[in-house]
């Protein structure tokens, strides 16, 4: 597997689409064989691949269709719905990993209290992750403690030692005795897909928490719950996924409990007078493609108000913002990634959301402590700004020749930053709090309704290149994104499959690597080497002449193995 690298978007996007879609024909080769965990590592190599090297396509007809395969191969059939009357509802919650650092998991715990007439439980089929090492991720303390709150408990499957179908098959027998289910996985997770793609089991709710990159499982849920309208919107123009089966569910939030002002201030070192201009965002997020940079168009208002202080959270005091913190004498800061948002939430006077790429969650949480939000609007997809219909008409949206005037008008006038952040702060709470956001969710469980016949996707795997296509090839190529897809992913997705199926994709990927260039420096070691790569976690070096003897003269008969 490879890394584009390409300064062409449209051809680096069109070789990772023949990339990807050739592993996924590998894998219905290899079910048509008969060799099904085999082939589900296939799958899980497709998507993982995909969701970090855009292949033009944010869902694929040929991998639902082998998902779906893969589901019947299951032999583990649907067991009776277990229900005993009178007891509240019982809804799983299914992850990958859960982890501390981000949304992702955050709004799990969050559903989990904001519902709390249902017992909540939670799966996890992954938590070992991708980590060699075997040691389980450790679950977030928030996680564990809101669902044990609600009557449930948390359980982590053995993804060490049982493989995908295995797993499905647990997962399937498990789910048997809820009555719905939340997908929350990552794109590549096959095994709820795989456990829940039949007929029979309860009700399924597939939550679109990765809008902007492809995702395996666009047919299994009932319901396909986004985050947002402009998701919604894009899943029906590029998944596929009708309106009907689409429904809306605001980011669940709850109101934060702020330190004192004066105690935030202190701890960050920042002076009772400043005016503080917060944002917080993923690095990535404040790069545009002509080059021009999140800070520069600060530097202005940080000219004009000497009282003025940029804190971001997230970017770290390097590149453009410690130049920044140089040219205004020490009033840009940095802080790299942090847990304690509600610090930053109470010293700070406005905040900034990132662009060109918008952070929907760190946005909403800023207002809910009261903060005015600021947004430069720039001519982008519809997806990378950050958009909220509690937001709308609240949020303060100037072009970027207008952007440092509205940010100036806001540092000069402390009442009008404070009418804003709490009319602001209010909408919010009624949208994504309380009775109103619960009764959102009870319509979303309502909706969720096992369908009759299961649903499919009518998609043109070879449509040409879109905009939105060449926006998210930018945004893997500035983050580095696809050097996230390494060989050591590679192993622990094949590490099921049967010793000399590993050797034949390792002769495989030699193949695709001469077709795709440059080669990722960190994923080059198991394309030129297949030795190191089998032999890493597969095969004892006392079998290594039998498989070699085996992959050569398999080389010598079969094509597969040239290309």
């Amino acid at each position: 597997m490879v890394a584009s690298g390409e300064s062409d978007p449209v051809a680096a996007i069109t070789r990772q689409r023949a990339v990807f879609l050739r592993v996924v024909g590998h894998g219905s080769s290899e079910l048509d064989k008969g060799r099904a965990e085999t082939a589900a590592a296939y799958a899980q190599i497709a998507a993982d691949y995909a969701w970090h090297n855009h292949p033009g396509l944010f869902a694929s007809p040929s991998l639902e269709t082998l998902v779906r395969s893969l589901a019947h191969a299951v032999a583990t059939p649907v067991p009776a719905r277990r229900r005993t009357p009178g007891e509240p509802e019982h809804i799983l919650h299914v992850l990958t990993t859960a982890l501390r650092v981000g949304g992702h998991t955050r709004l799990v715990w969050q559903w989990i209290r904001n519902d709390p007439q249902r017992r909540h439980s939670v799966v996890l089929t992954g938590q070992s992750g991708l980590n060699r090492s075997g040691k389980p991720i450790e679950v977030p303390r928030q996680l564990t403690e809101a669902t044990q709150a609600s009557g449930g408990e948390v359980t982590a499957m053995n993804d060490r030692d049982d493989d995908v179908l295995t797993r499905a098959a647990a997962l399937r027998n498990l789910a048997a005795g809820f009555d719905a289910i939340v997908l929350h996985i990552h794109p590549y997770d096959a095994v709820p897909l795989v456990a829940l793609d039949v007929d029979g089991r309860p009700p399924v709710i597939f939550l679109n928490h990765a809008e902007h990159v492809l995702w395996a499982g666009a047919t299994v849920g009932d319901v396909v719950a986004h985050l947002r309208e402009e998701s919604a919107a894009v899943a029906e123009e590029f998944r596929g996924i009708e309106r009907s089966r689409s429904f809306v569910l605001p980011v669940p939030l709850s109101s934060p409990q702020l330190p004192s002002r004066d105690d935030a201030r202190r701890s960050l070192g920042l002076s009772d007078d400043a005016v503080v201009l917060l944002t917080v965002g993923t690095e990535y997020k404040y790069a545009t493609r002509d080059g021009r940079h999140f800070v520069d168009a600060l530097l202005p208002v940080l000219e004009r108000h000497g009282r003025a202080v940029l804190v971001g959270v997230g970017p770290r005091d390097e590149g453009p913002w410690e130049r920044a913190k140089i040219a205004t004498g020490g009033r840009v800061v940095a802080f790299g990634r942090r847990d304690d948002l509600e610090v930053f939430h109470a010293a700070a006077d406005v905040y900034l959301d990132s662009f060109p790429i918008g952070s929907l969650t760190a946005a909403l949480e800023a207002a809910l402590a009261g903060l005015p939000v600021v947004q430069c609007e720039l001519p982008t997809p519809t997806l990378l700004p950050t958009t909220d219909a509690a937001l709308a008409g609240h949020m303060i949206r100037a072009p970027l020749a207008e952007y440092g005037a509205r940010i100036s008008a806001l540092v000069e006038d402390a009442a009008s930053r404070e009418a804003i952040g709490a009319a602001t702060r209010e909408r919010v709470l009624d949208v994504h709090t309380g009775e109103t956001w619960a009764s959102t969710l009870e319509r979303l469980y309502d909706s969720a309704q096992p369908r009759s016949a299961r649903p499919t996707l009518e998609l043109d795997e070879a449509r040409p290149v879109a905009p939105i296509d060449e926006w998210v090839q930018w945004m893997n190529e500035t983050t580095n994104y696809s050097r996230y897809f390494s060989e050591a992913q590679l192993i622990a997705h094949t590490r099921f499959m049967p010793k000399d199926r590993r050797l034949v994709l390792a002769a495989r990927t030699r193949g695709l690597a001469k077709l795709v260039e440059p080669i990722d420096i960190r994923t080059r070691g198991h394309l030129e080497r297949p030795r190191r790569y089998v032999a890493a976690d597969a095969v004892e070096p006392a079998d290594w002449p039998v498989f070699v003897k085996a992959v050569l003269g398999a080389a010598r008969r079969a094509p597969e193995l040239r290309g």
